[in-house]
């Protein structure tokens, strides 16, 4: 008789509270951009696609950066995040211009990227008023 063995698989843990919600906020564009760019043309998903979905990580790859960071090196690369989501916001226009993107999807993306934006910018305020 063979015996079936049960991996037991337990969901990912919930959110850390002590986790800056611009993580989570992060997280769900990327997913959200990730699920539409399945859904681009071929010619557009392995170019733009890609470019969009990589974007998002890199900002959410400086933001995690940034938590180690004091002072002037934290707000220049806080600073970046902005340029890189302008970048991002440019890229998703660029994709709903080019009929990649359907105009409901442009206008989640850019709202969340609006979130975001907005955090980005009380987080440069807050550090430059640490750094005075």
């Amino acid at each position: 008789s063979s015996r079936r063995q049960t991996i037991n698989l337990s969901p990912p843990p919930s959110p850390n509270v002590t986790e800056p919600s611009i993580f989570h906020k992060l997280e769900q564009v990327y997913l959200i951009a990730h699920k539409r760019v399945q859904r681009f043309p071929k010619i557009d998903r392995y170019t733009l696609g890609i470019n969009i979905e990589n974007k998002i990580l890199e900002i959410l790859e400086l933001a995690i950066h940034s938590i180690s960071k004091t002072g002037v090196s934290r707000l220049l690369m806080i600073q970046k995040i902005d340029t890189e989501l302008k970048i991002a916001r440019i890229l998703v226009r660029t994709a709903y211009k080019a009929k990649s993107l359907p105009q409901s999807g442009y206008i989640e993306l850019s709202e969340k990227f609006t979130e975001i934006g907005s955090m980005v910018g009380g987080w440069i305020k807050e550090t430059k008023a640490r750094n005075k």
